[in-house]
C-alpha cells in the first residue's frame, strides 16, 4: 500500500502465532539470555514463576506476521524507530497475534510519507502483552509517477 492509501485510524489484524518454548530458549540464548530467558530451574523461581519470551523476541515475531500481511512490500522504504511497552510476560504455549493501527501520517518529500502505526499485541485469552509504536516512511503515490518520467 501507498502512504495515500492508509487512513487514519485503520486497523489490521496479524494472524496468531504459537509461542514455543524451544525458539525461545534459541532465541534468548542467542540474542537476550537472561536466566529468566534461558534457564527453566532459574526461571521457576523467578517473579515470573517460569520461563518467558525476550520481549524481543515477542516484537520479531510480531513484525513477521506485521509484513507476512503483504500490505507494505516494496512500499516500505525505512524505519525511524520504535517504542515498546511491555505489559505482560509471554509463556511458551501463548498464541500472539497483534492488532495494527494507522495512529498519525504525515508527508515527508514528494516521493514519500511517514505513518506511525500502534501495535496491541495480544495473547490468546485476550490479555495485552505489549503496546508498540512504529514509525516508517512509506512510498507515495507520486513516487511511481515521477519515476516514470524519468
Amino acid at each position: 500500500m501507498k502512504f495515500e492509501q492508509f487512513e487514519v485510524g485503520a486497523r489490521f489484524h496479524t494472524a496468531p502465532y504459537l509461542m514455543q518454548l524451544e525458539e525461545i530458549l534459541q532465541f534468548a540464548s542467542t540474542y537476550d539470555p537472561h536466566y529468566y530467558h534461558t534457564d527453566i530451574e532459574k526461571a521457576e523461581k523467578s517473579l515470573f514463576g517460569s520461563i518467558v519470551a525476550s520481549g524481543m523476541h515477542t516484537v520479531v515475531v510480531s513484525n513477521r506476521e506485521w509484513v507476512r500481511l503483504g500490505l507494505l512490500e516494496e512500499d516500505m522504504l525505512g524505519g525511524l524507530g520504535i517504542d515498546v511497552r511491555w505489559t505482560a510476560p509471554v509463556f511458551p504455549g501463548d498464541r500472539i497475534r497483534s492488532e495494527v493501527e494507522v495512529l498519525e501520517k504525515r508527508e515527508r518529500d514528494e516521493t514519500s510519507g511517514v505513518v506511525t502505526f500502534g501495535f496491541t499485541g495480544f495473547n490468546q485469552n485476550d490479555e495485552v502483552w505489549a503496546k508498540v509504536k512504529i514509525k516508517v516512511v512509506v512510498a507515495r503515490e507520486q513516487a511511481a509517477v515521477l519515476s516514470e518520467r524519468a
